[in-house]
This record gives structure tokens, sequence and C-alpha cells, in this order.
């Protein structure tokens, strides 16, 4: 469901005679038994199918290295198009400026 504009950005949009934009609020939840079990099921390649192309944001990732993988690193994994080749690309408001610069490694003393 879009969320709704802001009354200063519709009279901006109003006067330069362009449609509103489509402004959506995710909320994000953290993980319940049920759908830890749903993911496990898409992770076998079996129940999930896209129907169009995502972008998949940027993003750090503890990779596993050394004897028996025992060892972590953190690997900057880069933006990318998730989904079938021939499918359409949805659209999104989320502006995305690809280049090569990676950013800032995250602290390994702080813990999240």
């Amino acid at each position: 469901m879009p969320a709704e504009v802001d009354k200063t950005v519709r009279k901006t949009y109003a006067r330069t005679k362009r449609p509103l934009p489509d402004v959506r609020i995710v909320r994000i939840r953290a993980h319940t038994q049920r759908e830890a079990s749903a993911s496990t099921v898409g992770a076998t390649g079996t129940g999930r199918t896209y129907t169009s192309r995502v972008w998949v944001s940027g993003h750090w990732r503890n990779q596993a290295y050394g004897k028996g993988r025992a060892l972590r690193r953190p690997v900057y994994i880069h933006p990318f198009l998730r989904g079938p080749e021939d499918a359409p690309i949805k659209l999104s408001t989320t502006v995305r400026i690809l280049d090569n610069r990676r950013p800032a490694r995250p602290d390994p003393e702080v813990s999240e």
C-alpha cells in the first residue's frame, strides 16, 4: 500500500505538473520459526520462482575460509540483479549508484 506523500512534496509536484512519486514503507521483522522453514525450501531450489528482476543491494558477508572453513573474513558483495534474464526489472523509487568504490569496512570490535 503506498504511503501518503508529504504536503510540500505534493504541492511541488503539482506546481511542476508531475505525477506524485510512489512511496512505499517497508517494515522488516525478525525471523520467526515458520519463516525460517520457508526460507529453507527456497534455498533448496524449489518453491520460489521469480517473475521479475529486483535489485539486491551491496552488503558485507562473513566469508568462511581456512582449514575446515573455521575462519571468517568480511567480503563485500556488490549490488546485482536477481531473477530471470528475460524478466522485466521491477521499478523502484530508490536511487542506486553503481561505481567501483567499496564502502568502509565494518569495525570488527563493534558488535551489532
